[in-house]
């Protein structure tokens, strides 16, 4: 069932790093500039019903980063999959780090 799809895929997102912090490799930063399309940043707009409510604050998202992360998701939709089937072809593990729960269901959306 979906457990097993779970466990035997080759990439398996997770949200907590201290779940997995002792059995990481020493880390390797690689800044990666993408470009803010304004078909990404509409589209975040519309799916998730972004707007400013009368007091000048964001609805539709829990904070700044969660809207900025939903963004850099569909930016980064190709270079994660160049990437992370890379990594899956030489058997290497990947991991992804993600901040906000709509951030990770939009990777996994994004790489299925």
């Amino acid at each position: 069932g979906e457990l097993n799809l779970v466990l035997t895929r080759t990439i398996m997102l997770r949200r907590r790093r201290a779940e997995v912090l002792s059995e990481l490799p020493q880390l390797q930063l690689v800044e990666m500039p993408l470009e803010a399309i304004a078909e990404h940043v509409s589209s975040v707009v519309d799916e998730y019903d972004v707007r400013k409510d009368a007091g000048g604050c964001w609805d539709g998202v829990a904070t700044m980063w969660e809207r900025v992360g939903l963004c850099k998701s569909r930016m980064a939709r190709e270079l994660l999959k160049e990437k992370l089937g890379s990594s899956a072809q030489s058997g290497d593990a990947a991991v992804v780090f993600v901040r906000h729960h709509r951030v990770r269901e939009a990777v996994e959306k994004a790489l299925d």
